[in-house]
């Protein structure tokens, strides 16, 4: 169990919670979630609500991991901006000056304003908001390189659409690129990497960015837009982006290191200096921060607040922090359906810990329409066509061996025995591909596809058809004699 599970019977935020979370989970058909409260710059409690598997009933616990998606870009900021404090990088060169397997792309625009402080803080005007994994059949993986040229699923090549400083453009890319940079410069994986000059030291020893046997077993069953659908767990060629996996209060505990700790620890605990933590959360005009965001309303005292969420196919991760309050919050949940109620824990948070109406809308992510459902409709329709011939086939066949129109033969035609043969392969290469977890090998520019659970009617029904002309050519048609 993890410490401070418990809130204090006395603390209202948690005693909100757990008057509102059972309603809101019910309302949005949210198996369940977990909160963790920061406060003094340290985490106070973690909570965990609803069910980890709805079909197994396992009750969500503290401990579950979960994918924070893009929450955990800060963690990528952290990784560079230690690099600029060993004098590795500096923020004001172009990022180009430190990649060595892939290159910007030339454009209307001087890459040379592509900075890596601009990368950062998504005012680099670089392309691709996001990035989507890769079921954990498929092989091989794209390499960084090949998703930076654009064989990741569709997104494009990252490449400068706009003018480097003059705005802010969200860019998974950047952060894709700012990977490259840390992997380039220091000659070892992005994992390796953070994991030795960020994680251990701070004490995070829970997680990493690779769904292991070990945290897949520790997870929440992740579940997509349909509430009941369950999602698998998606590999990253892209680990800079965020996907960072760890429990709620560990990564709620990296979170607090953003502030002056319970007994004065300084923010960035020694890992950073208080001077990078103070330049990566000041607010800046037109940006998104070092690794953050910042709210769009100051808060009561007249500071940012610092906030990020994220989302990736089954999973939903919010956190917020007040600074100068030292005050926040981390949530996650492994369900699609989860976007509303991360807003409603914030509105919460904000009215009861801050004294703040956040005034944010909590249905403005909630989705007006399924996000797989033409797919639904296309396998359905297929299947109900297939279903279709094949009952119409079985019929016709019938009546032709009742009319002694087909008779049995124990050999088949040479023509026949060749498309039993066919039949038989296509229906193991269809099996394989869609009703197996057995490897499957695919060039980087063909895009996972994740099939509904209506695929086994198609399936039912396509094997119906090869079935019902397997038997017919052991009933031949006659041929008609005349005399």
């Amino acid at each position: 169990m993890a410490p401070n599970a418990t809130a204090t019977s006395d603390d209202p935020f948690a005693t909100a919670l757990d008057e509102k979370m059972p309603n809101w989970l019910s309302e949005y058909n949210v198996p369940g979630a977990v909160v963790s409260y920061i406060q003094d710059g340290e985490v106070a409690w973690t909570k965990a609500f609803g069910v980890a598997d709805r079909a197994k009933g396992t009750p969500m616990s503290v401990d579950n991991v979960f994918c924070t998606a893009s929450a955990s870009k800060a963690l990528t900021a952290w990784g560079v901006m230690k690099l600029v404090e060993q004098g590795i990088i500096d923020l004001d060169v172009p990022v180009d000056q430190y990649l060595k397997r892939w290159h910007l792309p030339p454009s209307q625009f001087d890459s040379s304003g592509v900075t890596v402080r601009r990368v950062l803080s998504h005012t680099a005007g670089l392309t691709v908001n996001g990035y989507a994994g890769y079921y954990p059949r498929r092989l091989p993986i794209p390499s960084l390189a090949e998703v930076l040229s654009g064989g990741n699923q569709g997104n494009g090549a990252v490449q400068v659409a706009w003018e480097p400083g003059a705005g802010y453009h969200y860019s998974s890319g950047g952060y894709t690129v700012l990977q490259m940079v840390i992997e380039d410069v220091t000659g070892e994986p992005f994992e390796d990497y953070m994991k030795r000059e960020i994680l251990t030291p701070l004490g995070l020893t829970q997680g990493g960015w690779t769904w292991t046997a070990a945290l897949k077993a520790n997870a929440p069953t992740p579940y997509g837009f349909r509430g009941d659908d369950v999602m698998q767990y998606r590999t990253f060629a892209t680990l800079g982006i965020g996907d960072y996996i760890t429990s709620v209060p560990d990564y709620a505990k990296f979170i607090a290191m953003l502030v002056t700790g319970p007994n004065g620890e300084p923010p960035g605990r020694g890992i950073l200096t208080s001077e990078t933590i103070d330049l990566m959360t000041t607010t800046q005009p037109n940006t998104g921060g070092y690794g953050f965001g910042y709210a769009t309303e100051p808060l009561p005292d007249g500071t940012a607040l610092i906030s990020h969420g994220g989302a990736s196919d089954g999973w939903v991760s919010w956190f917020a922090l007040a600074p100068t309050l030292r005050s926040g919050f981390v949530f996650c949940s492994a369900c699609d359906l989860a976007q509303p109620i991360r807003y409603r824990v914030h509105d919460l948070w904000a009215t009861v810990a801050l004294g703040k109406d956040s005034s944010v809308d909590p249905n403005w992510l909630l989705p007006t329409r399924n996000p797989g459902a033409a797919l639904v409709i296309i396998v359905i329709t297929i299947a109900v066509a297939l279903g279709i011939v094949a009952v119409a086939s079985a019929w016709r066949l019938l009546m032709d061996i009742r009319a002694d129109r087909r008779r049995w033969q124990a050999k088949p035609r040479l023509s026949s025995r060749i498309s039993i043969g066919l039949g038989v392969v296509f229906a193991i290469a269809w099996i394989y591909i869609f009703h197996t977890s057995l490897p499957l090998w695919l060039p980087p520019s063909v895009p996972d596809i994740r099939w509904p659970s209506e695929m086994v009617w198609t399936t039912a029904a396509l094997l119906l058809c090869i079935i019902i002309s397997v038997v017919k050519s052991f009933f031949p048609k006659q041929s008609s004699v005349r005399t």
